[in-house]
């Protein structure tokens, strides 16, 4: 008998237990197989899911930190544009704001997608060209007010001249002297030193007017560049809101922007019309 039919009779001899159980055992290891790696693949799907889930997480909170400051220093820049000639520049940074909103718009574009990233950088770029254009127009007028001050305390100086003269001319009449020279002297003086005070007085008023007429249009001027930022800052505001998942439509946003700006604009000439009405003489006032 050949090998090949000695195998074969081997296994005939084999009891079918034996076979039932082998192949009991075979069917248990192939489902066994089968479903542990459908286990690793379900796994490997879940962790991979979850890891995603995890960095989107982390990148929706990491903006959110970075978008929501920017927003406000965006704020803060445009009140500081607006109030810039009230400022002392030797005292308080006129910048600071700048710095921050440069700050803030560097780090959104660190964390923000390529198109997001791109208007950030529009933006960043409009605001700081406004805010360098604003800085000269306000410190003109801070530079008439500051003549206007100093003429104002030669003003003071020469009228408590003029009072400590007077006082004396009283008391020199009162007491009846005569002395033609102290009191041709003291006339001199009274008479110089009023029209200093006058002389100080116009030029005080001079530089006042000037000032006024000058804030008038820096007013003007901010409220055109902060209709043209808007209209810059918008599709950014847009772009960072859809980042963050919440909605919003351009078309929503400029709407408001226009309600916006015609009440900025009505409160803007009113401020205007006091100043110039601040400016003005009495007469014009009104004033009795």
């Amino acid at each position: 008998m050949d090998v090949v039919g000695e195998v074969i009779d081997a296994i005939g001899r084999v009891p079918l237990a034996v076979w039932t159980a082998v192949g009991t055992a075979l069917v248990s290891y192939v489902t066994m197989k089968v479903s542990n790696g459908h286990s690793a693949r379900q796994l490997a799907m879940q962790l991979k899911h979850d890891s995603k889930q995890k960095a989107t997480e982390r990148r929706a909170a990491l903006r959110r930190d970075v978008y929501l400051p920017a927003a406000e220093a965006a704020v803060h820049l445009n009140g500081r544009m607006g109030v810039l000639p009230q400022l002392d520049f030797a005292k308080v940074d006129s910048q600071l704001e700048l710095a921050e909103f440069s700050a803030a718009m560097t780090k959104l574009q660190l964390v923000g997608e390529p198109a997001t990233a791109e208007l950030a950088s529009d933006v960043l770029s409009e605001y700081g060209a406004a805010f360098m254009r604003c800085v000269p127009k306000a410190a003109q007028i801070q530079l008439e007010r500051a003549h206007a001050a100093t003429q104002d305390a030669l003003h003071n100086d020469a009228q408590l001249q003029v009072k400590r003269v007077l006082a004396e001319l009283t008391a020199f009449g009162e007491s009846g002297a005569v002395d033609g020279i102290k009191f041709q002297r003291l006339q001199e003086s009274f008479d110089g030193f009023s029209m200093q005070a006058q002389i100080h007085a116009d030029a005080r008023q001079r530089h006042l007017e000037a000032a006024n007429l000058l804030h008038t249009e820096y007013l003007e001027h901010v409220l055109a560049t902060m209709k043209g930022l808007s209209a810059k800052y918008l599709p950014l505001l847009v772009a960072v809101r859809h980042e963050l998942g919440f909605e919003g439509e351009l078309a929503h946003f400029q709407l408001m922007l226009e309600r916006q700006a015609a009440r900025i604009e009505e409160a803007a000439a009113g401020v205007a019309r006091d100043i110039q009405t601040l400016g003005a003489p009495s007469s014009e006032r009104g004033d009795g």
